[in-house]
């Protein structure tokens, strides 16, 4: 009985102590997981600033990028303003020039005209159709040169 009770209580000494080593173990395995996990989670943490900082340079190009372009577009449509304008002055600076030449054309017409019915009046008297004249001042002038 002696033996016996001290078998059993040998055998409840190693069960003690093989559960004491498994809980070590355990608590060993435990420490390591949550080491594992820490470093997981920071490696994790890490990408995800390293990716919202890479995401926020791209965004910040993007804008960066969008700005110049309408920054071109609007130096673009400007240039073009000016040139519109530009053209428009000379055309009109052209269609001007073009209306004094012709107004100054019909007065050199106009005045050759008077001074040759002023000389003529007296030989054209009767052979001078009422049409020759331009307007009312010619025929009123060509009436009293004959006078």
């Amino acid at each position: 009985a002696h033996s016996r009770r001290a078998k059993q209580e040998a055998m409840r000494r190693d069960m003690m102590l093989a559960n004491e080593q498994i809980m070590r173990q355990k608590d060993i395995q435990r420490a390591y997981d949550a080491e594992k996990e820490a470093r997981l989670v920071a490696t994790m943490r890490a990408k995800f600033a390293a990716d919202e900082a890479r995401e926020r340079a791209e965004e910040a190009a993007r804008r960066s990028s969008k700005m110049h372009h309408m920054s071109l577009v609007e130096r673009q449509r400007e240039e073009r303003k000016s040139m519109y304008e530009k053209e428009r002055s000379q055309e009109a600076a052209a269609s001007s020039e073009a209306q004094r030449r012709e107004e100054y054309r019909r007065s050199v017409i106009q005045e050759a005209r008077r001074r040759l019915l002023e000389e003529h009046a007296a030989k054209l008297e009767g052979f001078m159709p009422a049409r020759a004249f331009d307007n009312m001042d010619e025929f009123r002038a060509f009436q009293e040169t004959r006078k």
